[in-house]
Formats: structure tokens, sequence, C-alpha cells
């Protein structure tokens, strides 16, 4: 796999860095320090078939355990270098989403949809990349966790303080939920919960935006 870096403001500056073999399509943050070395997290796979076969079952509303797995992966990418620096941690996870005030700067926390075990995505998972420790909350088998946002708390001040919101489908009960988290203790469950009375098709993504 191979990383390639375009300077924004000439898009003729490039580099590129050779990674291990392997597959992604989800991103979290990444940084540049003063010394030009770019760090960036995702979720990597050994190859397409979750979404070849995962996904495309989920998509039809069809239970599907995990495939990948996709794993939780950091990245640095020194430059000069011809070879980028990859450590996989972690259990299978995707989607992963930070707070927006930190978005293309230095952050400590990331969000992820967590699969535990081969039934899939059940459950969402927060990284404190400073400490190494993790939180996680486990929807249940059966029930497939959406990508989770990160919310921020009016006037709050640290990375972590607002809430984490996203959806589930449940394939058992045929229902879709909006659930929240206060963001720094999801392992303490959930704050509220608002469910139809049947399924919506997944969306995967979601976005917020203050109004």
């Amino acid at each position: 796999m191979r990383v390639l870096a375009i300077a924004k403001n000439d898009l003729k500056t490039t580099q590129i860095w050779q990674l291990p073999a392997g597959f992604s399509f989800h991103f979290g943050n990444a940084w540049e320090e003063p010394d030009g070395t770019i760090r960036f997290d995702y979720c990597l796979a050994p190859d397409a078939s979750v979404v070849t076969e995962t996904f495309r079952y989920v998509m039809r509303g069809e239970f599907c355990g995990a495939t990948g797995p996709t794993r939780f992966a950091r990245v640095t990418l020194r430059p000069g270098q011809a070879d980028g620096e990859q450590e996989v941690v972690g259990t299978t996870s995707e989607f992963p989403r930070v707070a927006p005030s930190v978005v293309a700067q230095r952050y400590r926390y990331v969000y992820t949809a967590d699969a535990p075990s081969a039934d899939g995505f059940t459950g969402v998972m927060r990284w404190d990349l400073e400490s190494g420790k993790t939180q996680r909350f486990d929807y249940g088998a059966a029930v497939f966790a959406e990508e989770h946002v990160f919310v921020p708390r009016p006037g709050g001040r640290n990375e972590d303080d607002g809430w984490l919101i996203g959806t589930t489908l449940d394939f058992a009960r045929g229902v879709t939920s909006a659930n929240i988290f206060d963001a720094a203790h999801i392992s303490d469950g959930l704050l509220a919960r608002g469910t139809l009375p049947y399924a919506l098709p997944l969306g995967f993504h979601g976005q917020f935006v203050a109004t």
C-alpha cells in the first residue's frame, strides 16, 4: 500500500511512502508536526472483503458477522523516508471519528464502532491515544452499530466534553434506534435512546453542524 501526500497550496509538491499491503476506506484524523512528520489513524483490513461481503449483506438488511477484521492503526510518515511506520492495535474497529475542534490537529480521543466477536459491529469504543486506555459499550448480538458522531457540549473546553450520538439496527427486532452517550463515559451506558417501530436503511455516515 502506498500513501501519497500532496501540498494543498500548490498541488505539485508530493511525497510517497510505502506501507504493508492492506485495505482501508475510513480515516479518523491526521496532523502535521513542525518538522514535516505526518501522523494519522485509520481502520486497516487485510483485504476488501469487509466491503464486498460484510457491508453488502448488511446494506440489504441481512445480518452478517465481521469478515475483516478491520483493526485500528496509527501511521507515522517522516519526511525524506520511503517507508511509513504503522502500528496496528486493538480489536476490530471501523468508522473512526474525533471531535470537530481537533480535526487536522494533535488529538487524544478517537471513537469507533467496535466488533469484539464474530457477531459484527455490535458496540462503540473510545480510544485514549495518550494513556492507551479504552472504554466500550456493547449493544448485544445481532445489533449493528453505525458510525457514532461526536457532538460538542455548548461552552465545553475539553476534547471529550460532549455527547456521542449514533444509530443502531436491531436485526432480531427489525427496528432502528438513535442512541446518546456521555462521550467521556461511554462505558457507563446510554443517556437516552429513541426507537422507531420499524427499520431504516443503513446510512453509515453522519455529521453534526451547530445551527
